[in-house]
């Protein structure tokens, strides 16, 4: 005949119990430590910068606007020639450990 009875032993979950609440504790201190030290070293927040367009005052139908400025036609400026891109000469670089070609 086989017997069935349990035995619980009430120290093992007495100390599974502590070992759970020093857990809590701990992971509590150290959440209020990692806030502590945001609110010392962390970089302050991007300001949200939003463009405004100043207040237009109101024209009438009978006066003059300004002109609105015409579009600049692009010029085109040569650049000087230079013999240093036209060059395809082999390159030698020298440091103190290599010497490549």
């Amino acid at each position: 005949m086989v017997s069935t009875k349990c035995h619980i032993n009430i120290a093992n979950t007495v100390m599974d119990n502590q070992r759970l609440f020093l857990f809590v504790a701990l992971s509590f201190i150290v959440l209020m430590l990692w806030q502590a030290w945001i609110e010392d070293y962390a970089p302050p927040p991007a300001t949200e910068i939003t463009a405004t367009t100043p207040a237009q005052p109101q024209v009438g139908q009978g006066e003059d606007l300004p002109a609105t400025p015409q579009a600049v036609p692009a010029t085109t400026v040569e650049l000087p020639e230079t013999g240093l891109l036209k060059s395809t000469g082999v390159v030698t670089v020298e440091t103190d450990l290599f010497s490549i070609r």
